[in-house]
């Protein structure tokens, strides 16, 4: 668990909140070793307060939600082999982690989400 105080310490922001920090965040996990590492269970919540968009240094837009998800994951080895099926956000939280504002969303949220990595 933390906590941060994202503010601005000096400047025209000064005592505002820096966007895309939430002021908490938390992360809980289990592991269960079912059977002699050919079956293991891991189950991890993650959560986070609500924070200013990207680009509201003034904090007058609409902030981006609070949420939490749950991710779940069964895994083991055998010798030299191991293998692993995960779930992310196990049970459908809808929820967003990104926003831009700008004068053109006044009071609106513009959620954009980006995933990469390479591909096998």
């Amino acid at each position: 668990m933390a906590y941060t105080p994202p503010v601005f310490r000096e400047g025209a922001f000064a005592g505002m909140d820096v966007p895309l920090v939430s002021r908490s965040t938390a992360t809980g996990g289990v592991t269960w070793n079912i059977w002699q590492n050919y079956l293991v269970a891991d189950a991890t919540v993650r959560g986070w307060s609500e924070r200013f968009m990207d680009n509201d240094q003034a904090n007058t837009q609409r902030r981006i939600p609070a949420s939490a998800t749950v991710d779940f994951k069964l895994s083991g080895e055998y010798q030299r082999f191991f293998w692993s099926l995960s779930v992310n956000n196990l049970l459908n939280a809808l929820y967003y982690d990104y926003a831009i504002a700008s004068s053109f969303t006044r009071g609106a949220s513009a959620p954009i989400r980006c995933r990469a990595g390479p591909g096998w």
